[in-house]
């Protein structure tokens, strides 16, 4: 329950909340006219939010009070962890502590009734202004953290009716208002599906068990597409004095893309998922990807991704999907996924590693496994154009927050499970199943797309920009803007992102970039790695 008050300091007029899923989507943007006196106190007034059973769930919920449309205060909290078996109350005091807080720089109105424009907050990204102080804060609040809410003595809030008891599922507020209970299942459950991925229906660890919720590990969700910047805050990339920039807000901004939207696993793909695809394998004796598969055939007519690696007198390029004589390279044999001993997460027999992301295994199994899964493999910009939030340019995929140390934003540095000092993996136990960080959702509901593991890329690595063919600052400098692009047009190695359980927090950066390079220069077939897995993308 939302409780929205006032400190005394203010005198609005109007009330304007905006509550939205850690999807991305939406849920409630209104303006409530509050009355004048003598009509009865408008303050206290609450907000009814209810859970879908999902305890990994976050909203985001932002408010503003303003009179003759100057907006005099603006808050914004992320709420996570949203109790799922009894009710907490999140108190949101309105103050001219905070006015100065609120910028100048306001954007044309929105929500279904609101005429004044709306003003933002001075507070950097991820950050709300404390009413006590008037300094800002963190935004992020943990929902587990929140006291039990207490209603009033006598059972109402005030005379504004933005919501009721929490326990009236279809509670509206006055004036024709939308429903006053904004449902955190559409936060988590509406923009997420399963259907079409048969693939986990059979059951059981590691398909069936994934997150906190322990949901489909074949969820995903929709990436609502748009145009971005694939290179920012560079002085971080490159090793510079910080790893974000000082308010968390994206600088050097270059290398735009335009992403169509898709959709994106919520998940890396675990053992037990591949263990259906090595079924199906059956050592090369059943199913193998059909020729030409694999292609983001919603875009360009069916032709896919253009590719921007393909010379210059060569005309428009598309993918061209899978090659028949790729087939023979196909071998997740389990003497092949092993490929080290002590971090190797396939076993023989389905055990207790069935719910970690699967590693060990080379580009074109990736390749294949997401073709068999009924996807394909996302391009460089689109992954990260999902660990950015789009053209929120993130400086981590849950924002700019400090990952810290207990692995609730990401596993890395051998952090997992124990905590500092970190730095020192021994072995399996460093690596946790998937969505083991419930802090680490991207904008658009994806866990782990920085930490666990590496994830493969559709892209041959190449440099954005002009520079020296190993990479270095070259492979961040500006190149021509591309829409729905890809580099297909082979390289030295493929592309990886999102860092993994052992590596240090720099390569937790939305925009950070890495290669791993190919074993088999024939076929162009990447090494195996124990750092490096795979996430599946699909068709919107």
């Amino acid at each position: 329950m939302v409780v929205f008050e006032t400190d005394g300091t203010l005198d609005p007029d109007t009330l304007h909340v905006t509550v939205t899923s850690d999807a991305g989507k939406t849920l409630l943007d209104w303006c409530y006219s509050i009355p004048p006196a003598p009509a009865p106190p408008f303050f206290p007034t609450t907000l009814a939010i209810a859970s879908d059973g999902n305890p990994g769930a976050s909203v985001t919920i932002s408010a503003s009070v303003l009179r003759a449309g100057v907006t005099l205060d603006v808050r914004q909290n992320l709420v996570t962890l949203v109790p799922t078996d009894h009710l907490v109350e999140l108190p949101i005091v309105f103050s001219a502590r905070c006015t100065a807080q609120v910028s100048l720089v306001t954007s044309p109105a929105h929500g279904e009734n609101c005429t004044s424009a709306v003003a933002a907050s001075r507070c950097g990204t991820d950050q709300t202004c404390d009413p006590t102080t008037g300094m800002c804060v963190s935004d992020v609040v943990m929902g587990t953290a929140l006291p039990p809410y207490s209603p009033p003595a006598d059972g109402a809030s005030g005379s504004g009716g933005v919501g009721n008891d929490a326990g009236d599922a279809e509670a509206q507020a006055e004036d024709s208002s939308p429903i006053a209970e904004a449902s955190i299942a559409e936060a988590s459950t509406a923009d997420a599906a399963d259907a079409g991925v048969p693939h986990c229906a059979p059951g059981g660890p590691g398909l069936t068990n994934c997150g906190l919720n322990k949901e489909s590990c074949c969820t995903n969700y929709e990436v609502t597409g748009g145009a971005f910047y694939r290179t920012y805050d560079l002085d971080s990339l490159l090793g510079g004095d910080s790893w974000a920039a000082p308010d968390g807000g994206a600088t050097g901004l270059a290398a735009p893309a335009t992403v169509s939207t898709f959709r994106l696993d919520k998940y890396d793909v675990t053992v037990g998922r591949f263990r259906q695809f090595v079924n199906a394998w059956n050592g090369g004796a059943g199913w193998t990807p059909p020729v030409g598969s694999g292609k983001h055939a919603h875009l360009n007519g069916g032709r896919g991704l253009v590719d921007v690696g393909a010379p210059a007198d060569a005309g428009a390029l598309y993918e061209t999907g899978w090659n028949a004589s790729d087939s023979s390279s196909i071998a997740p044999t389990s003497a092949n996924l092993a490929c080290d001993p002590d971090y190797a997460t396939w076993t023989v027999e389905a055990g207790s590693n069935e719910g970690r992301p699967m590693n060990c295994v080379s580009w074109l199994e990736a390749y294949a496994f997401c073709i068999w899964d009924e996807g394909f493999l996302p391009s460089e910009a689109e992954w990260e154009y999902a660990a950015a939030g789009g053209n929120q340019q993130r400086t981590y995929p849950w924002g700019s927050a400090d990952p810290g140390t207990a692995s609730q934003y990401a596993i890395y540095g051998c952090y997992y499970p124990s905590g500092p000092p970190g730095f020192m993996c021994s072995g399996i136990t460093n690596i946790g199943a998937v969505g083991t960080a419930p802090l680490g959702a991207g904008m658009f509901g994806q866990l782990d797309l920085a930490g666990e593991m590496y994830q493969f890329n559709l892209d041959w690595f190449a440099n954005y920009g002009p520079g020296d063919a190993d990479g270095g600052i070259g492979q961040y400098l500006p190149g021509a803007p591309c829409t729905d692009c890809a580099n297909l047009t082979e390289s030295f190695g493929r592309v990886v992102r999102g860092g993994c359980f052992l590596e240090d927090e720099s390569t937790l950066l939305a925009p950070f970039r890495q290669v791993l390079f190919p074993a088999d220069e024939p076929t162009g077939n990447v090494a195996r790695d124990f750092r490096v897995g795979a996430r599946c993308a699909r068709s919107p």
